[in-house]
């Protein structure tokens, strides 16, 4: 019999980030943002710039950042976020590959403490409970060990040099 390690050792390790990647997050936030504040300026998805909203936001309109700030620490954020087309299934077939093993991994941010839950609530509502054990919530990507990492930020910087090496994510706002 050989042991688990010695399974695993030839299967490439690919790590998936959650917001903007398999989840909506800028379509979610926008939708919020305008139900919330319909009199304030908005920026549509495509003419956004920038990894961070709030910075955009902010030069938009002086107090708009912390309107963002407030959108994404509210409760429910990470919870109702839509899944993007094709990408569970997308998933399911990267998982299927014998010599691949698929993790969730995200940085969830640290004023909103409920998020971590939230994160876990909707890998298992829009992926399936199976998907739990495969979630990373990190803080720092770079101490995770993996491949590759499917990313939308360009720059994902940390205490380490990543092991990974990163593939970015096409989205308007890291163009």
């Amino acid at each position: 019999d050989q042991s688990t390690q010695e399974l695993n050792e030839n299967k490439v390790i690919l790590l998936v980030d959650m917001d903007g990647v398999i989840v909506d997050f800028e379509g979610h936030f926008l939708q919020l943002y305008r139900e919330q504040y319909p009199e304030e300026p908005y920026i549509p998805l495509n003419d956004r710039r920038g990894f961070w909203i709030d910075k955009q936001y902010e030069k938009l309109k002086p107090g708009l950042g912390a309107v963002v700030n407030t959108i994404i620490n509210s409760s429910g954020m990470f919870l109702n976020g839509s899944l993007y087309p094709e990408a569970k299934s997308s998933l399911e077939t990267l998982r299927k590959l014998e010599n691949v093993r698929v993790f969730l991994c995200s940085s969830p941010p640290l004023k909103y403490n409920p998020c971590l839950m939230e994160k876990l609530e909707w890998v298992s509502r829009n992926l399936g409970a199976d998907w739990l054990p495969n979630v990373i919530l990190t803080k720092d990507k770079t101490m995770t060990r993996g491949d590759f990492l499917l990313d939308d930020k360009p720059d994902i910087t940390g205490c380490l040099v990543p092991q990974w090496e990163q593939i970015v994510v096409d989205q308007p706002y890291n163009r």
